[in-house]
């Protein structure tokens, strides 16, 4: 389970949204199990909220979302589902990356096994 700061600046919020945005960024888990701390900025400018999402994982990754809208709740959504996207992303390149390695060995494996079997005469029974 990931770390999760919340830092709000220029409101303030009550539990229950706090509790609510916790439930909402605690599911990103789901998308990158390799999570390992969660900052959350809240920020409110004259007309619209601000949320601002960075998650840490493994080697130094950072990913980095924003997302402003006129309410609370639409500024949460927002940013947890542009982190998701960034998540889901993130993840496919990780597993193309390892798939490419085991599908180009086995191209080889096959290339060396034709050539192979080329090279060897073929015996005929009588």
């Amino acid at each position: 389970m990931a770390q999760i700061n919340i830092t709000v600046r220029h409101i303030e919020i009550s539990e229950k949204l706090k509790n609510l945005a916790i439930t909402k960024i605690d599911k990103l888990n789901r998308f990158f199990g390799h999570i390992n701390r969660i900052d959350v900025i809240f920020d409110f400018d004259s007309k619209f909220y601000k949320a601002e999402m960075i998650i840490m994982g493994p080697h130094r990754l950072a990913l980095v979302a924003y997302a402003s809208a006129s309410d609370f709740l639409s500024a949460i959504e927002t940013v947890v589902d542009k982190m998701e996207r960034q998540l889901t992303k993130l993840k496919g390149k990780l597993r193309s990356h390892h798939t490419k390695g085991v599908q180009s060995a086995i191209a080889k494996l096959s290339e060396e096994l034709i050539k192979d079997q080329d090279d060897k005469p073929y015996i005929e029974a009588l």
